[in-house]
């Protein structure tokens, strides 16, 4: 699958690579340390549900715009990332997951991980990037609001809890 991302595309000392069956043991070690998640999104990941999630994508969308990545540093898996291009419409992406592994985290490696995404995904063309939160999570809440991501207005339903939607738009004017 190519993808706009690639090894180059990482910000210094790390690489992106798309996540393979393989990588599965490292995902669920990312997760496993991210419990706290999982108590606002139960129930905790096991090897299947990570299986289903690398080919999970909303209908109406290409398969090619599915992209289950992972980003590397020091040829450790650190950090992972759902993305889907083109949705909810054309010029918009939308992350449907994105997680570092704890012993990273207040670090600002997520913030900077964030920022590359959007360079590469506003230098491809996108407009908008766009994203949800269960509105329980405050941490998560925090950490989008502190990289720029505003309420879209719009909540919905995940199973018994609340998903807000937060998007950032690329600040450029239209010509």
């Amino acid at each position: 699958m190519d993808s706009i991302f690639n090894s180059k595309s990482a910000a210094c000392g790390w690489s992106w690579h798309v996540l393979t069956e393989n990588d599965i043991p490292s995902v669920l070690e990312i997760m496993y340390s991210n419990s706290d998640y999982f108590r606002h999104d139960p129930p905790l990941p096991d090897t299947e549900s990570i299986r289903r999630d690398m080919n999970l994508f909303p209908e109406g969308c290409r398969r090619e715009d599915k992209h289950y990545l992972g980003c590397f540093r020091d040829g450790r898996l650190a950090a992972v990332l759902d993305l889907i291009e083109h949705y909810p419409f054309e010029q918009c992406a939308w992350i449907g997951f994105f997680m570092i592994h704890s012993s990273l985290q207040n670090k600002g490696y997520g913030s900077e991980l964030v920022r590359n995404t959007e360079d590469v995904l506003f230098t491809a063309g996108y407009k908008e990037i766009q994203l949800a939160y269960i509105t329980s999570n405050i941490h998560a809440e925090h950490f989008w609001k502190k990289n720029g991501y505003h309420p879209e207005g719009t909540v919905k339903q995940r199973g018994s809890h609340q998903a807000a939607v937060l998007r950032k738009r690329t600040g450029k004017k239209e010509i």
